[in-house]
């Protein structure tokens, strides 16, 4: 598990006020919701992390985009009965790609909420969840990081980089630091976003039979 400070994480301010704001709280049930590639996993693994000692953070992920089944939950169920000498944290990833019977199992989860037990679930939307599960959790949205921050990022990584290039980064990673970060450390993928998005242009400025 990433060991990621939270303090010097990148995110929109108001995003960040937010979650520093419920760490004293102590929540029992969030919902983390923003489009792939805003860092939702990487956000809740470092608030987690200012919660509670590693150890007591777990993560339930998909299998390759693969339905998380209700073994899975009641799997989790028997996990979190017991009581533990420090605050228990546990992420579910992609929590859309839930089955509805594994939705309805996990709301018993959160009906009888145990004392030092937060629950985060990660999606790209609110609607993505059963309006029952929705009604448990507390939203919380994600926001892309501001341009700035994101360019900031990029130079220090690539102090050489163009303005043209910089721009280039800026428009393609819309605010999305997960989507930023992958740039900087594979080539061909940031290759395949450029050509996808001048093909993109293309269509846009030809004529109706081209």
């Amino acid at each position: 598990m990433r060991n990621i400070n939270f303090e010097y994480l990148i995110l929109n301010p108001s995003t960040k006020a937010q979650l520093l704001a419920l760490q004293n709280s102590k929540p029992h049930a969030l919902l983390f919701y923003g489009p792939d590639g805003v860092g939702k996993l990487t956000v809740a693994l470092a608030w987690s992390a200012n919660l509670t000692d590693e150890e007591f953070i777990s993560v339930i992920e998909s299998d390759d985009g693969a339905a998380i089944g209700i073994e899975t939950i009641r799997e989790l169920y028997k996990n979190t009965r017991s009581r533990l000498r420090s605050h228990q944290i546990v992420i579910i990833d992609h929590a859309e790609l839930m089955s509805t019977e594994a939705q309805n199992s996990l709301l018993k989860l959160l009906e009888e909420p145990r004392p030092n037990l937060t629950f985060v679930l990660l999606a790209p939307e609110v609607g993505d969840l059963l309006p029952t599960i929705i009604s448990r959790l507390q939203p919380v949205k994600i926001l892309p990081a501001e341009s700035r921050q994101i360019a900031e990022l990029i130079k220090q990584s690539r102090p050489n980089i163009t303005s043209a290039q910089l721009n280039q980064l800026l428009f393609i990673a819309d605010g999305r630091i997960g989507i930023a970060m992958r740039f900087l450390h594979d080539d061909d993928f940031l290759n395949k976003q450029i050509e996808l998005m001048q093909t993109a242009k293309k269509l846009i400025t030809e004529g109706r039979y081209e």
